[in-house]
């Protein structure tokens, strides 16, 4: 499964947002990117990644949640070399 988005807390994954909520068929996932990911189709959750990771991360934090880091899937970080 390629995950769009990871977070950490204590060096463990605490959550992410990967295909079961991009490709997702059926009711709404509860999973680090809130629903905007939600059927959007991979391409559509990398944008969305890129874009919004770093506010999913800031909200969470304010909400409580003890996120130490976070990291771009591998696909959504990499740039096209042509």
């Amino acid at each position: 499964m390629t995950s769009v988005l990871t977070v950490r807390v204590g060096g463990s994954v605490a959550g992410s947002c990967g295909r079961a909520c991009y490709d997702a068929e059926h009711e709404p996932c509860r999973c680090v990117c809130c629903g905007t990911n939600h059927r959007a189709g991979f391409e559509q959750a990398v944008r969305n990644a890129r874009d919004m990771a770093a506010e999913w991360v800031a909200r969470a934090r304010a909400d409580g949640q003890d996120i130490d880091t976070y990291e771009l899937g591998l696909d959504v970080v990499q740039h096209a070399l042509f």
